[in-house]
């Protein structure tokens, strides 16, 4: 995990449009920066950005796992329990918010959910935010 500083004089925005059905994201990102003369794109609510031109990086440092598993439980906390996640973050934030026995990509392998919160517990010290109440929901 890489945590990246670009540099105010960075020429970003918020999010792109992508045309249906003619581009897929990768491609409208080329796109995108191919005519914008932008060089970075804040996308997905915040939480991704996509960087066209390296040199506009004016720092990046490489977080522990337990660095990045911190950050990312405090991001859902700020976020709150209705934000929505791809991949294996959305299986951590359903974890955190005690979601866990609704999400099918967690219920379905066991073991993943088992070592998720093991996880959890060892490198943020608990595996639920604070804010849910014993019946599992977000109060």
């Amino acid at each position: 995990m890489l945590e990246a500083w670009v540099a105010p004089s960075a020429r970003w925005t918020e999010g792109i449009k992508v045309p249906e059905g003619r581009f897929d994201v990768g491609e409208a990102y080329d796109r995108f920066f191919e005519c914008s003369g932008n060089d970075a794109v804040r996308d997905f609510w915040g939480n991704v950005w996509v960087v066209w031109n390296p040199a506009v990086l004016v720092a990046v440092r490489r977080l522990t796992f337990r660095e990045a598993l911190r950050r990312l439980c405090a991001e859902f906390e700020e976020d709150g329990p209705d934000c929505g996640y791809n991949g294996a973050v959305s299986d951590y934030a359903g974890i955190w918010w005690g979601r866990e026995t609704s999400d099918p990509n967690v219920t379905r392998f066991p073991e993943h959910l088992s070592m998720v919160r093991q996880r959890l517990q060892r490198m943020v010290g608990r595996c639920r935010s604070e804010r849910v109440m014993p019946t599992g929901q977000p109060g």
